[in-house]
C-alpha cells in the first residue's frame, strides 16, 4: 500500500511514494521512495533531514537491513 511523506532538507516539498521502510539500530529511518532521482534508498534521524544512500531499480519493491548493508528486492 502506498503512503505519502512530505520530504525536506534538499527536496521540492513534494510528495513522494513510499513503497517500503525499516527502522534499523543505527537510529536511522531507511525509506525506499520516489524522489526526484527516481526510486532510492533514503535515511533520516530526525524526519527533517534526508540522505539519500542509493539510487535502485525502477523493480525495487523491498527493503531490508543486515548490519551495515542495505538490500533491495525486487519482484
Amino acid at each position: 500500500e502506498a503512503h505519502w511523506l512530505r520530504m525536506m532538507a534538499g527536496y521540492d516539498y513534494s510528495p513522494i511514494n513510499i513503497r517500503d521502510y525499516k527502522v534499523h539500530s543505527d537510529g536511522y529511518l531507511y525509506v525506499l521512495a520516489y524522489n526526484n532521482s527516481g526510486l532510492s534508498v533514503m535515511r533520516t534521524k530526525d524526519l527533517t533531514a534526508w540522505e539519500e544512500v542509493s539510487v535502485v531499480p525502477n523493480t525495487s519493491s523491498s527493503l531490508a537491513l543486515l548490519g551495515n548493508t542495505v538490500y533491495v528486492g525486487t519482484s
